[in-house]
């Protein structure tokens, strides 16, 4: 890793926990394309955990379980997979936990019974 990878890495995670720069991170996921914030996911994605219980972090997360592609939300589901409980408890994790279930619940969505 080179060392402005690194320091790409630490300003990702300060601006995602910072009341401005969680707004930046989430207009950066909506207007650029998948290349250019490949690497922002893929710090945001080492440090969903970490984020989710940030009383800021946790909007990005739910930013990209709103607006994110489905890889992305699985890698996100995924990580929080048994765990809903708990974090469900959390005074701001709990918001990613309803975006979570709202996004499983579109993307699988079932046809009603008859």
């Amino acid at each position: 890793m080179k060392t402005n990878d690194v320091f790409v890495c630490v300003q990702v995670l300060q601006l995602a926990m910072h009341p401005y720069g969680c707004r930046v991170i989430q207009r950066i996921l909506e207007h650029c394309n998948v290349d250019q914030v490949s690497g922002i996911l893929e710090e945001l994605h080492q440090q969903t955990e970490h984020l989710v219980h940030d009383q800021y972090g946790n909007y990005v997360i739910q930013h990209v379980l709103e607006h994110g592609q489905p890889d992305d939300k699985s890698k996100i589901i995924k990580q929080l997979r048994g765990k809903f409980m708990t974090l469900s408890q959390h005074k701001f994790a709990r918001f990613v936990t309803s975006y979570a279930q709202c996004s499983c619940q579109l993307r699988c969505r079932v046809p009603p019974h008859p």
